[in-house]
This record gives structure tokens, C-alpha cells and sequence, in this order.
């Protein structure tokens, strides 16, 4: 992953950690994507698809990037996971996310174009009551626009 898809996703990730909290949504736990430890009821992970840069008229390369956010999130009833889409949907839908580095420089913006928005729910997938996890997944196509 390069630097820019570094800030964007922890730009994204901070701003829905915060957008959740305002929410009253308690109990997540967020991670960088779902690696070999095992996963727990409340893991939610952002995952950004390959993006490109958009080429201008003149075919010059823009500082616009453009590609495909998904959050997946575990959660312990079918409810709870809609519950869950429903708010990621509307954070995706009214958010414009600043792109800050390291040292809190703002480096551009990211949105969402809100008729990209689709959302899973999907049942568990183990027949052993005691891993009765539903999964939410939520993608949404964004543009990055730098300064």
C-alpha cells in the first residue's frame, strides 16, 4: 500500500471510528484487515481496492484518485449488522473526509458518490452455535482529491 492509500485509509478509519462513537455504536474493535489472528464479534476492517488516478482531458494525470472502500464488520445478530450498515451507509452518504499525514497536515479530501453505496448482509457461515456470526459488508466508490 503507498503512502496516499496509507492516509486515506486512516483518514476514513478515524473519521468512522468517530462518526460511530457519536452513534452510540460501542464494542468495535478496528483493524488494519483480517490477517491470520481470529476474528471476534465487533471486528470491523476498511479495506480500500486498487485505485487509479483519473486522467485528465488533456491526459495528464490528476490528483484525483478514484477507487472502492469496503467495510466488513463480524457483529452477533442479523439486527446489529443492519443496524451497522445503516449507519456506515449514511456516514458514507453526508462524510467529506480531510486526508491528514502524519504530522496532521491536511492533504486533500475524500467522498463518496452516494449512488455507489450497497451493503450485505450475509448469515453465518459455520453450523456451530457458538460461532453464529453475521457479517456486514458495506462498498462505496470514493474520490480522493489532493491539493
Amino acid at each position: 500500500m503507498g503512502r496516499k492509500q496509507y492516509y486515506e485509509k486512516r483518514s476514513i478509519s478515524t473519521a468512522l471510528q468517530t462518526y460511530l462513537a457519536t452513534q452510540s455504536w460501542t464494542g468495535l474493535t478496528f483493524k488494519e484487515g483480517w490477517k491470520d489472528e481470529e476474528i471476534q464479534i465487533g471486528d470491523v476492517a476498511i479495506q480500500i481496492l486498487p485505485s487509479s488516478p483519473v486522467l485528465t482531458d488533456m491526459g495528464q494525470h490528476a490528483s484525483t484518485y478514484t477507487y472502492t472502500v469496503q467495510v466488513e464488520a463480524y457483529l452477533e445478530s442479523e439486527p446489529r449488522a443492519e443496524a451497522f450498515e445503516d449507519a456506515v451507509m449514511e456516514f458514507m452518504d453526508l462524510a467529506s473526509i480531510s486526508i491528514v499525514d502524519k504530522n496532521s497536515t491536511v492533504l486533500g479530501s475524500i467522498i463518496c458518490d452516494t449512488d455507489s453505496i450497497r451493503a450485505d448482509t450475509l448469515p453465518p457461515v459455520f453450523t456451530t452455535p457458538k460461532v453464529l456470526w453475521w457479517r456486514a459488508v458495506i462498498r462505496g466508490k470514493f474520490e480522493a482529491h489532493y491539493y
